[in-house]
């Protein structure tokens, strides 16, 4: 995760553009694309648990509890 933090850092900062003549799109699979499948093969659940925080949650109505 701490990859995936930095790398996206530099980018945003343009320390290290996304696209060289030289290297082409290798920056910007290194600093994102990398990360984010090493994170992916090490917790396949973890998109479908960050879906299911960013949902909202449906509560229960005030006027069906009894009192």
């Amino acid at each position: 995760m701490l990859w995936l933090l930095a790398g996206s850092a530099l980018l945003l900062t343009t320390l290290v553009p996304p696209h060289t003549e030289l290297l082409g799109w290798t920056p910007v699979f290194w600093l994102l694309g990398a990360p984010l499948v090493v994170l992916l093969a090490l917790e396949p659940a973890l998109p479908r648990l960050f879906l299911a925080r960013c949902r909202p949650r449906r509560h229960a109505p005030h006027s069906l509890v009894w009192h």
